[in-house]
């Protein structure tokens, strides 16, 4: 069954935006990836991460948390296009049911090839949070590692990890649906795109027209604009694998194979649209409109 949301436009038809305008369409592609990978659940927040695959490859969008010892590690594992830019966020986990403060608490991030060298970094000082942008030179599976410093860190604090597709380098996206026989979700049945606020520099409104292809039925995208505080919103806000969109959280809902939907999106505050495949597969497109 899907859930519904009346406040938010949805339609196979063309729309009519009032007002001047500017249309930015972004057209690079993606290859199109046949991974074999299965659902196997999601672990607990407090818990390290379970793979969501039989190879260990962890969606692009899909919330992951890490609870790491004093000096431990967790690595998370990503299948990276060539071409793409891929934005990993690692925060601390806020309003938790933890007692204390994670203000002496240091985690960096790093990003490592398939051969075990490290080829990039964020290593901020004691509870900040970690970003790291990165375009790969060649199509692989790349490693997130979350790492508590032994040397400086004065103590242990769970954390999680958010990715997605940067939409300054194209606004396409594969999606596939769930797996006709089992009903499962598969590796590329969710994915996510994150847009920046500068991209709304200058501009008073923006909406978000999600273009999809007759050979697939999505089934939510929902979107998460944040500011400020981003490890307490993200952290009881984002996530794609739950049935339906959590409290609060704006989406829209697909009806059939080829179903556009148009979302809104604040201005002031970074988004982003977190994808769900239902039935099918295909490059879905994302058509910014932006108003003066």
């Amino acid at each position: 069954m899907r859930q519904k949301n009346a406040n938010l436009k949805l339609k196979n038809t063309n729309f009519l935006i009032v007002g001047m305008v500017v249309v930015i369409v972004m057209t690079s592609g993606c290859e199109m990836p046949k991974s074999p990978f299965a659902m196997q659940g999601q672990s607990k927040p407090e818990k390290p991460s379970v793979p969501l695959s039989p190879g260990g490859i962890t969606p692009i969008g899909v919330k992951s948390h890490a609870d790491p010892q004093i000096g431990n590690r967790s690595v998370f594992k990503f299948n990276l296009d060539v071409g793409r830019t891929y934005e990993f966020f690692m925060n601390y986990v806020d309003n938790a049911g933890y007692t204390g403060t994670y203000a002496a608490v240091d985690d960096d991030m790093f990003i490592v090839d398939s051969k075990g060298t490290i080829i990039g970094t964020s290593t901020q000082s004691a509870g900040l949070p970690e970003h790291i942008s990165f375009t790969p030179r060649e199509s692989s599976v790349y490693s997130i590692l979350i790492m508590n410093d032994k040397k400086e860190s004065g103590g242990m604090w769970p954390v999680m990890l958010v990715s997605a597709l940067d939409y300054e380098w194209g606004g396409t996206l594969y999606i596939e649906g769930k797996d006709i026989n089992t009903q499962g979700a598969k590796y590329e049945t969710y994915n996510s795109l994150w847009i920046p606020s500068r991209t709304f520099s200058g501009y008073r409104s923006a909406q978000a027209r999600i273009n999809v292809p007759e050979t697939l039925d999505m089934y939510q995208v929902r979107v998460f604009c944040v500011s400020g505080d981003w490890n307490n919103y993200l952290y009881s806000s984002y996530d794609l694998q739950s049935v339906n969109a959590p409290a609060g959280v704006p989406y829209a809902s697909f009806e059939t194979m080829g179903t556009d939907a148009v979302v809104n999106l604040d201005v002031t505050k970074d988004c982003f649209l977190g994808l769900i495949g239902e039935w099918g597969y295909g490059n879905v497109n994302v058509e910014l409109v932006l108003g003066k």
